[in-house]
């Protein structure tokens, strides 16, 4: 399972990603559990780490697939390929014969974001959208199924960026989500 956290502050002129957590759903459930980077690009670097492809569910991967695409596509100069199906659909599918450097994704043509798949050094990475299987907010689900660990509130608004400090207070909100 993986999630983001983005800028917001005033005066911002660009949005980034200034955390990003994984935990591994066959791990154990605590917060220490949770792996915290600072930067796609943290991110990026452990999964290569771990020598194996992966599969990455984010919840509303709408919004937290344009990061991904937008850093693929801008900061690692990765290319895509095109299907078209029809004159108002492009849909990407999940090629099996992706190179290295090249993402493939799933998006209806009503904005629907259903996939996105990469191909970074020899690895294979799949994200997937959560919300599609459970279609409720985060804070409904853990009351809905009585969770341990139940979504905190934090300010959201404030001066953060890829590589800040992460106070612990943050920690534990993106631990929690």
């Amino acid at each position: 399972i993986a999630d983001l956290e983005t800028t917001v502050y005033d005066g911002q002129t660009e949005t980034e990603a200034w955390a990003s957590a994984l935990v591994d759903i066959k791990a154990p459930t605590e917060p220490e559990s949770v792996l915290i980077h600072h930067s796609l690009q943290e991110t990026l670097d452990y999964l290569v780490s771990q020598n194996e492809d992966a599969t990455l569910y984010y919840h509303n991967l709408k919004f937290d697939g344009q990061f991904w695409m937008s850093y693929l596509l801008t900061q690692l100069h990765f290319t895509q390929e095109l299907d078209y199906l029809s004159p108002t659909e492009v849909r990407m599918g999940n090629r099996k014969d992706l190179q290295n450097d090249e993402v493939t994704y799933i998006i209806s043509d009503m904005g629907q974001w259903y996939s996105i798949t990469f191909k970074y050094k020899n690895h294979t990475y799949t994200l997937k959208d959560s919300l599609k299987l459970i279609p409720l907010s985060v804070k409904s689900m853990g009351k809905a199924f009585k969770t341990k660990y139940q979504k905190l509130d934090m300010e959201y608004k404030g001066k953060r960026y890829a590589g800040c400090t992460i106070t612990p207070e943050e920690q534990a909100y993106i631990a929690n989500d």
